[in-house]
């Protein structure tokens, strides 16, 4: 059992980041829900676009995740949301990072 004052373990726990994209309505929608699941310093300073995502994961600047999982679902809506290719550019960032397992979704 892992009690709550045992950091070592709780710290290598990865941080598991779940985005909705059946409920997103707009890309702010988006960037409010990633930020949501991140460090709310981070979180603080992300830019919530495009060119700030590519450098939270690319360059771990603010909004960066750590290692983690993200699961996104509703794709499909994402899609359409974006427009297919500003959403498959998110998905290759994270794909590409090694620090990040990525799952989806199309809905």
């Amino acid at each position: 059992a892992v009690t709550m004052d045992d950091k070592s373990t709780s710290q290598n726990s990865k941080l598991k980041i779940f985005i909705n994209g059946n409920i997103c309505q707009s890309r702010e929608d988006f960037w409010n829900a990633y930020a949501k699941e991140i460090d709310p310093e981070s979180a603080k300073h992300f830019g919530k676009n495009l060119d700030a995502f590519n450098d939270a994961i690319s360059a771990a600047g603010p909004g960066y995740p750590g290692e983690c999982t993200i699961e996104i679902t509703g794709t499909e809506n994402l899609n359409k949301i974006f427009g297919k290719e500003n959403f498959q550019y998110i998905i290759e960032l994270l794909t590409k990072a090694d620090f990040v397992d990525l799952i989806t979704q199309e809905n």
